[in-house]
């Protein structure tokens, strides 16, 4: 099943090393960095697409969403546009999933993939040769890659092996841009739900330059062949909402 996942992120050939030529560990700090210093702002609009397949049946569900994401608590406000007739409550994947939200507690069955997050005073990019040793990944290089359709090209992959408690830090591989460290992709476990209950998946996920992701692929570990993707589109960081939007979690 991994491999499968792996396959689907990489779409990756090998590709000449970039420079700087940055250790693993570096990579990965510079990444989170970067994640920690980008613009955002209290609210997030954006549209989202999400089909649903099995190998046996195909396609089970497709449809659309209009959704203003309230990040302060998490709550989302959601205006089904095609497909759907389920009630539609906290989003289990969102296009900020990786940047960093200190208003959302960790679980200990982590939804939102968990990086470490910098200290507001950390330098950000230019000073990264210190690497803190109280990171919750060990991290190892795997090899430069050029993934397709993607803004970064190469990038480098790098394994994330958690130091403790792997359902909550629960990210698996990152690909990052050698040249500003922005991360492009990332396969990382997660928990949905269905009219079953809760259970595991394995996302993949793309990114843009702004950080946010911009289409995934999960497969189901708990009930194989189970398969969900989507996009997100027109997404845009809002200071102010108009009154009576009902945020629901």
């Amino acid at each position: 099943m991994l491999a499968f996942v792996l396959a689907v992120v990489a779409a990756a050939t090998p590709a000449p090393a970039a420079s700087p030529l940055a250790t693993a560990a570096e990579l990965y700090q510079g990444a989170i960095a970067r994640l920690a210093a980008l613009p955002q702002s209290p609210y997030l609009s954006y549209e989202m697409d999400q089909t649903g397949y099995t190998r046996e049946q195909g396609i089970i569900f497709d449809f659309g969403q209009n959704v203003v994401e309230r990040r302060a608590d998490r709550g989302f406000h959601n205006v089904v546009t095609y497909g759907a007739t389920m009630l539609i409550g906290r989003h289990y994947l969102t296009p900020d999933a990786f940047i960093p939200n200190v208003n959302e507690p960790m679980t200990s069955q982590q939804v939102e993939p968990n990086l470490d997050t910098p200290a507001p005073t950390a330098p950000i990019l230019k000073t990264i040769a210190t690497v803190s040793s109280t990171a919750s990944y060990v991290v190892t290089y795997v090899g430069d890659e050029t993934i397709a359709n993607n803004f970064c090209g190469d990038a480098a992959h790098i394994a994330l092996v958690p130091k403790r408690n792997p359902d909550a830090f629960n990210v698996r591989d990152l690909w990052i841009r050698r040249s500003d460290f922005a991360l492009c992709a990332a396969i990382f476990d997660s928990w949905t739900f269905s009219g079953d209950g809760h259970f595991r998946v394995k996302v993949a996920a793309w990114l843009d330059e702004r950080g946010f992701i911009t289409n995934w692929r999960n497969e189901s570990i708990d009930q194989p062949g189970l398969f969900d993707m989507g996009v997100f589109k027109n997404v845009i960081w809002v200071t102010n909402v108009p009154p009576g939007l009902y945020f629901s979690h």
